[in-house]
């Protein structure tokens, strides 16, 4: 037999009869398979990677531009965990063992936040069940290994990737695993790991906050902020409604200058805006001074209480009376327990958008369906009841129905069949 059928690379195999034995080879997380074909038994070993051992780490350079890929280890099922150095904790491994790592060093021009990924672009197989660490590195592989951040999984696929903030000069050593390997076709054990570097949101600070402008119509949504890179610059007092045992990560700013006096609803719920952080903490300050003066307490939402956020509730939305031409700065935090060692926020699902709007007030849409029949829509929020009445006078007024929320377009549905023109006038009332 021709041993590139039975799997490409350096391996052991063995076959009974023409049956494979890949459930063994799996068993034993070995990366193996096995023969017998015409009563001889043939062995190869697995090819082992270079960077198998802590000592041999790949550098990863950090002086020619990102991203950057490192070598492709077309089969990674010949690593071992020989020589590792010792983990009291391990946070990302589920209490799972990881049978096969290889090692890679960073060492940062510029202090910032990174990402370390085997997802996205990279040659790592879709379905390879890896895990990213970085540790400080301090005293080499002999430790200790001071963990920064660490991540499972950040896809359906089982790859990894996370962000890492880390300060230049100072050595980081990266540690790759994995919990099993493929005994099937070939490239099912391809690995490889890619190096990024995050720029900074625009609005990082009081002073760069995003500012809505005084003509916007509501609702209104700002711009989607990545917040990965984000400082934690924020007020000298953090709001009192942030949760005992919380800590704030990073945050971004909205300037908001109200064009009348109204109650307004701020919301970062995800069915209707674009924000993936699930755990946010939200503040408004009136600041009549700008940055320099005193930033006043108006507001403030950790974890949302109303249910208005339907989909995730540890996301924030306020609702408050803000005043014409008054300065309101929007403070918006991504937090986490303090006793977690672990930053949650991942690739993909770093980014906020703010909506803001009228919660007593609906921007009705109207579309005729043929035969009759009309599609009124408007966005409202999805936790909430609603019914909708029309009027050809605004003095008497129909019953219309209860809409419905449509999730893919952020907005409540009422179709209706009208016996002559359509209504010229509707108004939503809230249950």
């Amino acid at each position: 037999m021709n041993r590139a059928r039975c799997i490409a690379g350096d391996r052991f195999c063995l076959r009974v009869g023409e049956i494979p034995v890949w459930a063994l080879a799996r068993a034993w997380g070995l990366g193996v398979c096995l023969w017998v074909a015409g009563g001889a038994l043939g062995a190869w070993a697995a090819e082992q990677p270079p960077n198998d051992y802590c000592t041999n780490a790949i550098v990863i350079p950090a002086d020619q531009g990102f991203p950057q890929f490192a070598p492709i280890i077309w089969d990674v099922s010949g690593a071992t965990t020989n020589g590792d150095p010792i983990m009291e904790e391990f946070e990302c491994s589920l209490a799972r063992i990881p049978i096969n790592s290889v090692w890679y060093r960073f060492r940062p021009g510029a202090d910032g936040t990174y990402v370390f990924s085997t997802a996205g672009s990279t040659a790592t197989f879709t379905n390879l069940d890896t895990v990213v660490a970085v540790y400080e590195a301090p005293g080499g592989c002999d430790g200790p290994l001071i963990l920064v951040n660490c991540n499972n999984d950040v896809e359906a696929d089982f790859r990894a990737a996370m962000f890492a903030p880390l300060s230049a000069g100072t050595d980081y050593l990266v540690f790759v695993a994995l919990f099993y390997v493929y005994t099937g076709e070939d490239g099912t054990n391809t690995l490889q790991l890619e190096v990024d570097s995050v720029a900074p949101p625009a609005n990082d600070t009081c002073a760069t906050a995003w500012l809505v402008p005084t003509n916007a119509a509501l609702p209104y949504l700002t711009p989607v902020m990545d917040i990965a890179a984000a400082d934690n610059g924020s007020p000298v007092l953090l709001p009192e409604c942030v949760y005992e045992g919380c800590q704030t990560l990073r945050s971004v700013w909205v300037e908001f200058r109200p064009a009348v006096t109204a109650e307004y609803a701020l919301s970062l719920c995800s069915e209707l805006t674009d924000t993936a952080v699930y755990d946010t903490l939200m503040a408004v300050y009136a600041a009549p001074d700008g940055c320099g003066g005193t930033l006043t307490p108006v507001a403030c939402n950790d974890d949302d209480e109303t249910c208005t956020c339907e989909y995730q509730s540890w996301q924030s939305h306020i609702e408050t009376v803000l005043t014409n031409g008054m300065r309101y700065y929007i403070v918006i935090w991504q937090v986490r327990a303090v006793e977690d060692a672990v930053d949650e926020l991942l690739p993909g699902n770093s980014c906020v958008q703010l909506a803001i709007y009228d919660p007593n007030r609906f921007a009705v849409e109207l579309d005729s369906m043929g035969s009759g029949f009309y599609r009124l829509r408007f966005a409202g929020i999805p936790s909430r009841l609603y019914q909708v009445e029309g009027s050809h006078d605004l003095r008497q007024w129909t019953y219309l129905g209860d809409p419905t929320w449509f999730a893919d377009q952020r907005r409540f549905i009422l179709d209706y069949m009208a016996a002559g023109d359509p209504h010229q006038f509707f108004r939503v009332r809230r249950l």
